[in-house]
């Protein structure tokens, strides 16, 4: 096992390799990647719900988590309490520091391997 190979066939650096604080991309009889189990970090993009930008500290994504619960979204079918719970938990800046844990978390990563 080793460091995962990019298309052309060079090594990948360790910044490459580890997208955030719970993957790591190896080469085994091929590429691939390995999520730890019972670890969950934040993560630096992910699909937006309505398309488009994928980088948690995008415009599109501050837009989302200052309020998901707004019309236009897709509804979340949850119970009164969690949703006031999560309700709670967003606004303005949230995607920021959402990006910020998640940076975070790879460097960490990146320190122990």
């Amino acid at each position: 096992m080793g460091v995962r190979r990019m298309s052309s066939g060079t090594v990948q650096t360790l910044d490459q390799a580890v997208p955030d604080g719970d993957t790591v991309g190896a080469q085994f009889n091929g590429t691939g990647a390995v999520r730890f189990l019972g670890i969950d970090s934040p993560e630096k993009a992910f699909e937006q719900p309505l398309g488009g930008d994928q980088t948690i500290n995008g415009s599109r994504w501050e837009q989302y988590l200052t309020n998901p619960f707004a019309n236009g979204y897709p509804a979340h079918l949850l119970e009164p309490p969690l949703h006031a719970h999560l309700q709670s938990r967003f606004g303005t800046g949230a995607a920021a520091n959402h990006h910020r844990h998640a940076i975070a978390a790879g460097d960490n990563l990146k320190q122990l391997i």
